[in-house]
């Protein structure tokens, strides 16, 4: 799930002919000042001693803990973050802004059932947030609430009727359902709102690969990529729909440009091992089951076909102990029976 980037909010910078010209100021208020100046030139650390200034001269600035969160947020300090809006909430309770900033904060966290309650409180504060309903309805998507995740994508489109990226979500939530046909239109809808909408795109073309048409998915994956150049996420999938129609070399092509865009691209590492068994590299195969596990060791896909790998390999003991850590992580997957079966076999043949 992504929601939309938290950018430094510089509304509050006042004009003033330089620091000179706002020596009249109250302390407070010019160490705000300040802090703004060095968070545009991109010094969060300087802004944050000079908001935290602000905060021990007026203890009860709701915008120095505003300010403060942000600069926290683009330093990656997301406790802190959080810290500071919720303190700002405290202060003012009826800023929608804050409540929305902090359920941004939340999503980077993976804190969904709080993204969740801030985008809510946000819409009871301001029932025309187009933004809180569309990033709502993004995390309900990631829940699997399609319907609920649909309503909220509708009601973002209700309030604003040029919202491409509600009309693209609401595709993603349609995909999810299994309703490739509306997802189709609804991607095609957010491209023709905003032709340089590469996530669109990429949607679409998942779409379409999903419904067999994979030139289709591989023109739409390549017009994301033209628009967006480091989309690793979109030449990861034109790497799934190449090696659906048998390309595996581009399809490694793809999986390797999408590794070198994002090196903990567990998946992707996962996806090209499994180009590399198809094509009898066993090592290499395993190579990039062992990463995938490094990266994510709780992905048992990548056990399962190292386990494969391995047999080919004439690792017995060793596919044994992937298809059993498998099973652990995904005792109830459709490929368990199988991964039960093979495990018998291969200790028949060990004489166990």
């Amino acid at each position: 799930m992504r929601l939309l980037l938290l950018v430094f909010v510089l509304s509050y910078l006042v004009v003033c002919g330089g620091l000179s010209g706002c020596a009249r100021e109250a302390p407070d208020v010019l160490a705000l000042q300040q802090g703004k100046e060095r968070a545009a030139q991109g010094d969060y650390d300087a802004a944050i001693t000079q908001f935290t200034k602000a905060i021990e001269i007026n203890p009860n600035s709701a915008e120095a803990y505003y300010v403060r969160a942000l600069a926290r947020d683009k330093k990656g300090d997301l406790d802190g973050a959080i810290a500071d809006f919720t303190k700002a909430i405290e202060i003012n309770p009826n800023s929608a802004e804050v409540y929305y900033v902090r359920a941004l904060a939340r999503d980077k966290k993976g804190d969904l059932d709080g993204v969740i309650a801030d985008c809510s409180k946000v819409i009871a504060i301001n029932p025309n947030y187009a933004q809180a309903y569309n990033s709502r309805g993004l995390v309900r998507t990631t829940k699997g609430e399609f319907d609920n995740a649909i309503r909220d994508f509708n009601k973002a489109i209700e309030i604003n009727q040029n919202y491409a990226e509600a009309y693209s979500n609401r595709g993603v939530a349609e995909g999810g359902k299994g309703d490739r046909e509306n997802a189709v239109k609804d991607f095609t809808r957010a491209i023709e709102i905003n032709p340089n909408l590469a996530e669109a795109y990429s949607n679409r073309g998942l779409a379409y690969d999903e419904k067999g048409d994979h030139d289709s998915a591989i023109r739409d994956f390549t017009r994301a990529i033209e628009i967006s150049p480091n989309f690793a996420k979109a030449y990861y999938c034109r790497g799934i729909t190449y090696d659906n129609k048998g390309d595996r070399d581009s399809a490694l092509k793809d999986f390797t440009k999408a590794i070198e865009i994002e090196p903990k691209y567990a998946v992707a590492y996962l996806s090209r091992g499994n180009v590399h068994d198809d094509k009898g590299d066993f090592d290499g195969a395993i190579s990039d089951y062992n990463k995938a596990l490094e990266i994510n060791p709780k992905l048992a896909l990548a056990y399962y076909n190292r386990a494969i790998a391995r047999n080919r390999r004439g690792d017995l003991e060793g596919a044994i102990s992937d298809y059993e850590e498998f099973l652990k992580l995904a005792p109830t997957d459709q490929l368990a029976p199988k991964a039960k079966e093979t495990i018998a076999d291969l200790k028949k043949k060990l004489g166990k």
